[in-house]
């Protein structure tokens, strides 16, 4: 997929793996002519059979231009996002009452409140323990997800079709 970025203007071609870090370019746009942003007959078959997307999805990351990336990777697939700079934020966003996202990206070391503290209390509230959770993190696998409550671990680089397929499934409406 060719994308640009909307900041710098840099021309950027991903091959399935997006290194966010590396890039250094936070706002990616799908190019206009380019092969991969055609019309999808598979996503558009699952976006028919599944509906509307189910809420936002919360990105919980502290590394600002980080956090943008993944926003904007989201966003570009047509779900909305909302993002927070660590899990004491995360918290005080998801007990405000408002929307419920249908999935939290989160990263695991964060200050004031990191990922693995943000789990526990996540867990230990009725209301947000049936939210899903994917923990994007440098650790990859090598973290147990189990220590996290069973959550989907993904590794740092993002292979970006992997985390698209994850909001995909617990994002659009069945």
């Amino acid at each position: 997929m060719a994308a640009t970025c909307l900041i710098c203007g840099d021309h950027i071609r991903r091959h399935g793996v997006l290194p966010f870090e590396a890039l250094g370019c936070v706002a990616l746009r799908p190019d206009a002519d380019d092969e991969d942003s055609a019309p999808n007959p598979a996503r558009d078959e699952i976006a028919e059979t599944s509906g509307a997307p189910a809420g936002p999805v919360l990105v919980v990351e502290d590394n600002d231009d980080v956090r943008g990336a993944v926003m904007a990777l989201i966003e570009t697939d047509g779900f909305a996002t909302v993002g927070a700079t660590n899990g004491q934020e995360a918290l005080e966003r998801l007990r405000c009452g408002g929307e419920l996202p249908c999935l939290i990206v989160l990263d695991l070391m964060m200050p004031v409140m990191d990922g693995a503290t943000f789990r526990r209390l996540q867990l230990e509230d009725a209301t947000l323990a049936q939210l899903p959770v994917v923990v994007v993190t440098a650790y990859g696998r090598a973290f147990s997800s189990e220590l996290l409550g069973g959550v989907e671990l993904i590794g740092k680089p993002v292979d970006v079709d992997h985390l698209l397929d994850v909001v995909r499934a617990r994002c659009l409406r069945k």
